[in-house]
This record gives structure tokens, C-alpha cells and sequence, in this order.
């Protein structure tokens, strides 16, 4: 017997929408992971290109932290999605 998680990743896998899920969460999973630093300071998950976390920051001190981080945010995004989702972080100043 199947466990229903893995039968609904099936489905949304055959509807052609799974990449739209993982997006999803990983943008989600990025205000876990970065905790207080994108709480505080405004930055915003915008998108996911292939394995590019694209977040929007509000100034290059806060853009420069992220990338300083970038390692533990992409171990703990991957680790709340339960699978490397991203690789990368890429910081676009608005």
C-alpha cells in the first residue's frame, strides 16, 4: 500500500503542476529558513528559475547578508522541502 503523499505527487506530477508545488513551497520555506534577517529587513521571495531562489531585496547591505548565508538558508530551504529544490540564491535589489 501506497502512503498518500507520494500518490498526490504522482497525480500533480501527471497534471503537469508539480514544479508550480515546489515553487510554491520554497518560497514559503525561504521565510522559515532565513528566519528574522528576511522578517525584519523586507526581503521578498520573488521566483524560482530552475534551481535560482530569486529574492528581492530593499538595499545591497541586506543583499550582501543573504549572500554571506546563502549556504545555510539553501541547507535549511532544501531541508523544509525535503529535497534539494535549490542551489542558488540570487539577490535583485528593487
Amino acid at each position: 500500500m501506497r502512503h498518500l503523499s507520494s500518490l498526490l505527487f504522482d497525480a500533480l506530477r501527471r497534471a503537469g503542476v508539480e514544479r508550480g508545488v515546489a515553487a510554491s513551497q520554497t518560497l514559503s520555506a525561504f521565510h522559515i529558513a532565513a528566519g528574522r534577517l528576511a522578517d525584519a529587513s523586507g526581503a521578498r521571495p520573488r521566483c524560482v528559475e530552475g534551481k535560482t531562489l530569486i529574492v528581492d531585496c530593499p538595499s545591497a547591505p541586506l543583499a550582501q547578508e543573504i549572500r554571506m548565508r546563502e549556504g545555510e538558508i539553501i541547507s535549511r530551504v532544501n531541508t523544509i522541502c525535503k529535497k534539494a529544490v535549490i542551489d542558488r540564491i540570487r539577490c535583485v535589489l528593487r
